[in-house]
């Protein structure tokens, strides 16, 4: 009766021991599992600075682009100052060019006309001379210049200087054709030519030109030029 007993205490006692032992098997997997959770809370914490620090990056960085775009801003601002400025300025150089350019127009005329009379003068120098060669090419450079003179005026619609160089062109031209047949009727050409010059684009009264041109041209028919005897040397 006793050992039944001290079997079924036995046996109990077995029963516990069963049951805490698979009390301790659980405790240590649930110790597992909060050794893999503190692990994971970890990993998360830590994902959770980097995240932080990166915030703070981003902010920092956030501070420093509104930084830029404030300067950025005001550079904005001060250019289109600058621009306001230079665009003033250029409006007064283009008032002061306009206003400059037609003095510049009358320097250049003026000294086209200066460059026509050289040419000219020393073309009745070389007519002079009987130097038909260099007057010719002074004649043809004045021409150029004459040419050159015209066409501007005709593209100005300054009709007043278009007449005025037709008619310099029509004396130019006619002591070109009679230079080598007809020196002293070139000659006369190019002294009513050269009077024209002198007044330049003032007003000309160019039918008294010509007139007067006409006359003398009359009055002085042209004739061939005499060639000179030679007077023979006396000898010794």
């Amino acid at each position: 009766m006793q050992a039944d007993t001290y079997k079924q205490t036995f046996d109990e006692l077995n029963g516990r021991i069963s049951i805490l032992e698979a009390q301790l098997v659980d405790q240590e997997v649930l110790i597992e599992d909060m050794e893999v959770a503190n692990s994971t809370i970890n990993e998360i914490n830590d994902q959770l600075d980097e995240i932080e620090s990166m915030v703070a990056d981003i902010s920092d960085k956030q501070n420093e682009f509104q930084s830029e775009l404030d300067e950025d801003k005001e550079l904005l601002e001060s250019l289109a100052g600058q621009q306001t400025e230079i665009t003033t300025s250029l409006d007064e150089l283009g008032s002061d060019l306009e206003a400059s350019s037609s003095d510049l127009a009358y320097v250049f005329e003026e000294f086209s006309l200066l460059k026509v009379m050289q040419l000219v003068g020393r073309a009745r120098f070389n007519l002079g001379t009987e130097n038909l060669s260099l007057a010719a090419t002074d004649l043809q450079t004045a021409r150029e210049i004459l040419e050159e003179m015209h066409n501007s005026a005709s593209e100005n619609g300054d009709s007043g200087k278009v007449e005025i160089l037709e008619e310099m062109l029509a004396r130019l031209d006619k002591a070109r054709d009679t230079l080598t047949n007809s020196p002293l009727l070139a000659a006369d050409y190019l002294e009513s030519l050269w009077q024209i010059l002198l007044v330049g684009f003032e007003d000309v009264d160019l039918q008294a030109e010509e007139s007067d041109l006409t006359l003398e041209t009359t009055a002085t028919p042209a004739e061939p030029a005499e060639t000179p005897t030679p007077t023979p040397t006396p000898s010794p």
